[in-house]
């Protein structure tokens, strides 16, 4: 089942305040992720989106990340007009907050073909070993996220994004936020 009626708005005039594009919560955390226009010099060209993560309540801090080799991944269908933008979240990050950004370059897009961006969010383990050794459990932080224990029991969790299922809405999936662009 689809909710398509379910979507965000941003501005992309508005270039001085950080808008709400994605809200969620991981490890008990919630945060929410604003983005900053960029707008081309003659404002007809959407340039870049500056990403602000902010942590509201919870014991971790969550934050951005371009991903793992300090890459950003951006789509645009011209087609549907939709930007693609995913995004990158670690717990025991620090970058977030107010004055701490991840800058996104977007290629000169024509305003008036834009009509929607999409967030897709990516998390990232806490801790990553390349030998598949559990180095959660020499941190002395346990990745709930993504592994499961009882005990001396550890099950390794499948993670939703993996499954094939995706529905895009800003509150129907957690890693997904769609907003109109307007």
């Amino acid at each position: 089942m689809s909710y398509p009626d379910f979507i965000g708005t941003l501005s992309l005039k508005n270039t001085e305040d950080k808008q709400l594009a994605y809200a969620s919560q991981l490890y008990g955390t919630y945060f929410n992720v604003y983005c900053q226009i960029e707008l081309s010099t003659d404002k007809a060209k959407l340039e870049a989106i500056r990403l602000y993560l902010i942590n509201y309540k919870g014991h971790f801090d969550l934050g951005l990340l371009k991903d793992e080799n300090d890459n950003q991944t951006v789509t645009f269908d011209e087609s549907t007009g939709e930007l693609e933008l995913n995004v990158f979240v670690k717990a025991l990050s620090n970058r977030n907050g107010p004055e701490k950004f991840v800058r996104v370059p977007c290629g000169s897009i024509a305003l008036d073909s834009l009509k929607f961006l999409t967030i897709e969010r990516q998390l990232i383990p806490m801790h990553s070993d390349a030998d598949g050794d559990p180095i959660h459990l020499r941190s002395g932080v346990f990745d709930s996220e993504f592994f499961s224990r009882d005990g001396m029991g550890l099950v390794r969790i499948r993670q939703k994004e993996e499954m094939e299922v995706r529905i895009k809405s800003p509150g129907r999936r957690c890693e997904t936020g769609r907003n109109r662009l307007i």
